[in-house]
Parts: C-alpha cells; structure tokens; sequence
C-alpha cells in the first residue's frame, strides 16, 4: 500500500478532480466528503460518513505521500471545504454563491444582535433587581 501512494501523484479534498465519480456517487454524497487519489494510470474515490472522518483520512493519506505537491495545511483544508460547502448549498438553494454568502451573513448578524440584546436585557434586569433589593 505504501508502495501505491509513493506513486500517487495528487491527493484532492473533493470530488471535482474525478472523471468517473460523478457518474458513481450514488449516495448523493456531499463533495467536502469525498477524496480523490490520483495515480498516473488510474483514480481512487472515497466517501467518508463525517467530515471529521474525511479531514482524519485526507492528513493521514496527506502525510503518506512523500513530497506532494497538493499539500494543504488544516487551514487550507478548513477554507476549501468552507468553499465546497457554500457552493454546494448555494446550489441546493439555486441561488448564487455571492447571494447565498450574503444571507448566511445577514443571519449570522441577526444571530448576534439578538445574543447582544439578550445579554443586555439580562444584566439590565439584574441591575434593576438589585437596585430594588438595596431600596
């Protein structure tokens, strides 16, 4: 096995570098899932179950590769799979990538102001009770 992945000439964290894996993911597979090992002569296509279990299988295959030239650090990993991850909603939702971005950014600013205005709320009430404690 070692003697494979000696060969092996890339390592990618997606399925788009596959010609075939399209035609076989069956399992409607999400892409951030999915590696690819590319040999001179041929492909290997793999699905893992969780995206801790594809990130746990791309560094140790990573990590097996001697000098690979499609090395990524985990905060590439990270960005890459963020990226497929948006392009795949986005897709599902059929919308653009630059749309989708903007409604996962107004929602995360009203997921904050409504934390903000809860935590407000809450240390204004503890005042205010302790105010009426002291009277």
């Amino acid at each position: 096995m070692l003697g494979l992945l000696a060969d092996g000439l890339r390592l990618w964290p997606d399925s788009f570098h596959s010609p075939h894996f399209a035609l076989y993911n069956s399992t409607g597979s999400p892409p951030w899932r999915c590696l690819t090992l590319v040999f001179p002569d041929r492909c290997l296509d793999l699905v893992a179950l969780t995206d801790s279990q594809a990130a746990e299988w791309f560094f140790g295959l990573q990590a097996l590769i001697p000098l690979n030239p499609s090395f990524k650090s985990k905060p590439i990993y990270r960005w890459h799979t963020l990226k497929l991850k948006v392009q795949y909603y986005a897709k599902q939702h059929d919308v653009s990538v630059a749309k989708y971005c903007r409604t996962l950014i107004t929602r995360a600013r009203k997921h904050l102001l409504q934390k903000q205005n809860h935590t407000t709320a809450g240390a204004a009430a503890g005042r205010d009770s302790s105010r009426q404690s002291h009277v």
